[in-house]
């Protein structure tokens, strides 16, 4: 959980830093929905969502295996698209 807040603690910190406010305003809502899903997800099962995503991983491998290479594909089409312009 650590990591994760330091991250978005450090996008919007160069976003903000860079001027960028409609970029540091995105990342305050993806952070805030996050956080949202977080607690509905203790309340719900007791589980955070890493707990989640672990347990299901191990019972639904090629599943999680498939999210997570399309996770993975959107974030290089978002640095692509941040990189080029494109789209």
């Amino acid at each position: 959980m650590t990591l994760v807040v330091a991250v978005f603690t450090t996008w919007a910190l160069a976003f903000a830093l860079a001027g960028l406010w409609e970029w540091f305003a995105f990342v305050l809502l993806a952070a805030l929905a996050l956080a949202l899903g977080e607690l509905y997800a203790i309340r719900r099962t007791g589980l955070t969502l890493s707990h989640i995503w672990l347990k299901e991983s191990k019972r639904r491998p090629q599943v999680m295996a498939l999210l997570t290479a399309l996770l993975a594909l959107g974030l290089v089409l978002i640095g692509y698209h941040l990189w080029t312009g494109w789209g």
